[in-house]
């Protein structure tokens, strides 16, 4: 794990976006695409009243967002797929999780276990699925229903967007990002 102020983490992500594989987009440029885990608590932050916020955000950025629906399996992380230029990408980024980092979490957390992906459900939470793959929009239900009921294993004590370990502060209280520091850090895996 990488753990960074926002602004380093910035930097981080510009220049791995680069190295990555791109795809063309509508546009005829090269498009970058990264997926980050958020809360579930944290979807209305990011989306806001009338989906005003996540608006604004595309505005504000060029980016294209995209907030799935559902959780992963078995956690209580829901995926936010972000796509465009790199520098889009990265300046996006920076700013959901400034907006996530003062949002404490409220609830249960069940962080996302990568052993409980699912080709059949991964379109529905923003996994990745090969193509081609479709499932019945009756079995996905049912598919729904049987994870809501049972739960599913999570992971140890990982923060949102895999920010690492959780860490206490000296105060003991935890930031949002689990940092001692007021700053918002993250981390990559």
């Amino acid at each position: 794990s990488i753990v960074a102020d926002l602004d380093t983490l910035g930097e981080i992500l510009a220049s791995i976006i680069p190295k990555m594989h791109h795809h063309t987009g509508q546009n005829g440029r090269s498009e970058s695409e990264m997926r980050l885990l958020i809360h579930r608590g944290h979807v209305f932050c990011v989306v806001g009243m009338g989906k005003s916020r996540i608006k604004e955000l595309r505005k504000s950025t060029g980016a294209n967002i995209e907030m799935k629906r559902s959780c992963c399996p078995g956690s209580t992380e829901r995926i936010v797929k972000v796509m465009g230029s790199p520098s889009v990408v990265v300046d996006c980024l920076k700013q959901i999780c400034d907006i996530i980092a003062k949002a404490p979490v409220r609830g249960l957390r069940k962080p996302y276990n990568p052993q409980n992906f699912d080709p059949e459900f991964a379109r529905e939470y923003g996994g990745f699925a090969e193509s081609g793959f479709t499932l019945s929009r009756t079995r996905r239900r049912k598919r729904q229903q049987s994870r809501r009921q049972s739960g599913g294993s999570g992971v140890g004590a990982v923060e949102p967007f895999g920010l690492g370990p959780k860490k206490s502060s000296p105060a003991g209280k935890r930031s949002p990002w689990g940092a001692p520091s007021a700053a918002p850090q993250a981390a990559l895996p």
